[in-house]
């Protein structure tokens, strides 16, 4: 009788488990997609600039800088299930192509930050990239008068007890 409960327990135990990597696969994927390092919320709404330059602007500072950027776009006929990424620099793609998500309902397409049309500047980004370039797109962010609300993929790491324990004063 205790080998079919320790059996029946594991067994449950084992489910819950891949049902919480399952979760959190998908809530990662969903914030930071394509193995991002960053997330930033943007407002370009103070910037007196053109769409187009900014898009050119944004498509210079990626090829120069090494740095992969990419808009993140619901489809607004399938807002739950449809996330397209749109790529600055040299990560823009020709044509569109698919993108596989690890939830089987989602979909979407890599494309260029080109192909933007009448969606909003405003909104979420994902980037990745050396870390002079992250520094280089947070100087083109202040000089640009945008607001930003930036958040690592992981938190960042301290050696000293100064993270924890901040002197006071």
């Amino acid at each position: 009788m205790l080998k079919i409960l320790v059996r029946v327990t594991s067994f449950g135990l084992a489910i819950f488990l891949s049902v919480l990597a399952g979760i959190y696969i998908q809530t990662t994927e969903e914030a930071f997609p394509r193995d991002a390092e960053f997330r930033a919320s943007l407002d370009f709404s103070q910037t007196r600039l053109p769409k187009a330059q900014i898009i050119s602007e944004l498509d210079a500072l990626a090829d120069a800088s090494g740095l992969h950027l990419a808009k993140i776009v619901a489809d607004p006929e399938d807002f739950y299930n449809a996330r397209s990424l749109y790529a600055f620099g040299k990560d823009a793609t020709d044509a569109p192509r698919g993108l596989e998500w690890f939830d089987a309902g989602m979909h979407g397409e890599l494309r260029s930050a080109h192909e933007l049309g009448s969606a909003n500047l405003n909104g979420p980004y994902v980037y990745s990239g050396p870390e002079t370039a992250v520094a280089q797109l947070a100087k083109w962010f202040d000089a640009r008068g945008s607001r930003t609300l930036s958040s690592p993929r992981s938190p960042p790491r301290c050696s000293s007890r100064r993270c924890f324990l901040p002197e006071l004063g």
